[in-house]
């Protein structure tokens, strides 16, 4: 289908108070971890040294002399406890001689190092948990648009502390089977990527070969679903989908994809880079390459370094023919302020009920990395 202009309704929702953009760069917060590090070290150094000067002042006269015999200490004792009922110092014994301030210093240097360690344990678990990555980071989402069937299929993974994905699938519509064969490739990837994910810190090279290995496993797959339906025995072509895939691993992200669609990165300053592009025919709304039991064509597969604050957008051809590219600017921003999923729920609510939402007659799908923190 030929693509259609910039919706109204994309340009409506996206001018709502929420989604007013930051005027300049995003600002940034002061690195509030590396300070209270510091602090903390400071707390400590403070903690050792009063320990230190504590046990240097506690008085030497505070061991037992083993020449004294035990009736000695007794009456020593005793007159020490008169001396105190009459409301006296004991003989020879001043008040700053009793030990207080050491141990109160020691008292000081006990506390001091405690809450230095409370201060450490908290920093830790911020630094972790600002490393890993949760369901507020990724989402992804189908809708049935303006069609009578849904053959669009969409999935968000959380892989690993680091490593999130999401997949996109949108069966050939006209095809017999599109919305089985856009299932099939979700769950092939799903299957691939989720192996990926119980490795232990995979590398940028490791990702990019399961990727590229998901699209032959897909081809392989959707040939065993054709043999078995019949469906290119009797001459049927039923069994085709386009398939995007996005991996974000740290700061790097891995792009491959077959077919049309779109995926796209969001910078701070405002900027859309385009990360994949629709591979088609002369016609508009002719792919040109596609999975299934016979591939036609060949998947692109890049690879990205992303910046802090990036925010990479992915969607079917429903939505990214239909809309303009301040609109990816506009929906990584909304991104930030309301996690993956709020912002794709909230998209593809507004552009389905709006006053132009005619014009998303096609399947449409919408999925979203957010850096961890982000939200």
């Amino acid at each position: 289908m030929r693509p259609l202009p910039p919706s109204r309704a994309a340009r409506e929702y996206l001018d709502r108070a929420i989604f007013e953009p930051v005027a300049g760069p995003v600002q940034r917060r002061p690195n509030s971890l590396a300070l209270g590090a510091a602090v903390a070290v400071v707390l400590l150094v403070v903690g050792a040294l009063l320990a230190s000067i504590a046990r240097a002042q506690e008085p030497m006269d505070s061991c037992i002399d083993p020449t004294l015999t035990a009736a000695t200490l007794i009456c020593e004792g005793v007159h020490t406890r008169e001396a105190e009922w009459r409301g006296e110092s004991p003989v020879g014994e001043s008040e700053t001689d009793r030990g207080n301030e050491p141990h109160s210093s020691a008292l000081a240097a006990r506390v001091t190092v405690v809450c230095s360690g409370i201060v450490l344990a908290v920093l830790l678990t911020i630094v972790y948990r600002r490393g890993r990555v949760s369901i507020r980071n990724v989402a992804a989402e189908s809708r049935i648009g303006g069609r009578r069937s849904l053959e669009d299929r969409s999935e968000a993974l959380v892989l690993a502390r680091r490593v999130v994905a999401v997949v996109l699938a949108d069966g050939l519509g006209g095809h017999l089977a599109g919305a089985r064969a856009a299932a099939i490739a979700v769950s092939v990837a799903r299957e691939r990527l989720e192996a990926l994910g119980r490795e232990s810190k995979p590398s940028l090279d490791t990702i990019r070969d399961v990727v590229r290995g998901v699209f032959a496993r897909v081809n392989e797959a959707l040939a065993l679903e054709d043999s078995e339906l019949g469906l290119m025995q009797h001459g049927i072509v039923g069994l085709r989908t386009t398939l995007l895939i996005a991996v974000r691993i740290g700061d790097d992200l891995v792009v491959a994809g077959i077919g049309d669609g779109g995926v796209f990165i969001r910078e701070p300053s405002g900027e859309v880079v385009t990360a994949f592009t629709p591979q088609r025919g002369e016609a508009a709304n002719v792919v040109a390459a596609s999975l299934g039991p016979v591939a036609e064509g060949e998947p692109r597969v890049a690879s990205y370094v992303l910046a802090p604050g990036d925010v990479v957008i992915a969607g079917t051809d429903g939505l990214v023919d239909r809309v303009s590219p301040d609109f990816f600017r506009r929906v990584g921003e909304a991104a930030c302020r309301l996690g993956a999923p709020g912002a794709v729920r909230l998209v593809l609510d507004e552009l389905l009920t709006g006053d132009d939402a005619a014009c998303f007659d096609d399947n449409l799908s919408l999925a979203i990395i957010v850096p961890c923190g982000a939200s």
